[in-house]
C-alpha cells in the first residue's frame, strides 16, 4: 500500500505517483495496535477540538427534517395547481 503526503489518499502498490496531485507516492506499513490507540493534540487545537465535539454532540443542533417536507409538500400542490390549470385550457 503506498500512501500521497500531500493529499493522504492511500492507492495500491503498483502506482507510483498520486493520479491527483502527482506526488511520489511512499510506502505505508499497516498499523498494528497492541492496545488502545492514542491520539494527541496541541494546546492551541483542544478549544477547537471541544468546540467540534460540543457541536457533534448536541442534539439541538441538528437541522429538522420537518420544514424540508412542508416546503416539498407545498412545491407539489403548486406543480398540481399549474396542472390542472393548464389541462384545463
Amino acid at each position: 500500500m503506498k500512501q500521497c503526503p500531500t493529499c493522504k489518499r492511500s492507492f495500491d502498490d503498483p502506482l507510483t505517483f498520486c493520479p491527483d496531485d502527482g506526488t511520489s507516492l511512499s510506502d505505508v506499513q499497516p498499523a498494528s495496535f497492541g492496545g488502545k490507540a492514542t491520539w494527541s493534540a496541541s494546546q492551541d487545537q483542544i478549544p477547537e477540538l471541544q468546540k467540534y465535539i460540543a457541536a457533534a454532540t448536541n442534539p439541538t443542533k441538528q437541522r429538522k427534517a420537518t420544514p424540508w417536507l412542508i416546503a416539498a409538500l407545498a412545491i407539489l400542490i403548486l406543480l398540481a395547481l399549474v396542472v390542472v390549470i393548464v389541462v384545463r385550457r
